[in-house]
């Protein structure tokens, strides 16, 4: 399967304000028609700052077979978000580094 809808998760603001930084995996159950039917906080470091933003984001992803493969039933994968500060401030579009010369 690969994401075809990708949703970032949201900085929490009070996380944010109080400059705490850490990560989240879980792990997600995918349907056969690419929805997110289940999600489990697996890690949370430090534990319940960013659970919410992440399941929250993940709960719009969708999902499509890779290359016309069809899957009878529904299948698990984990993704770890990680949530830093300056990653904030400096979005991913601003810190491409440019063609080599």
């Amino acid at each position: 399967f690969e994401v075809i809808k990708h949703v970032h998760p949201a900085y929490p603001a009070a996380s944010r304000r109080d400059h705490i930084e850490g990560h989240v995996t879980l792990e997600m159950t995918i349907s056969v028609d690419g929805h997110v039917l289940a999600l489990q906080v697996v890690e949370s470091e430090p534990p319940g700052h960013f659970d919410s933003a992440a399941r929250d984001a993940v709960r719009q992803w969708r999902f499509k077979p890779k290359c016309g493969a069809t899957f009878s039933h529904s299948f698990k994968t984990t993704k770890r978000f990680a949530f830093n500060i300056d990653d904030e401030r400096d979005p991913p579009e601003a810190r491409r580094i440019p063609p080599y010369m």
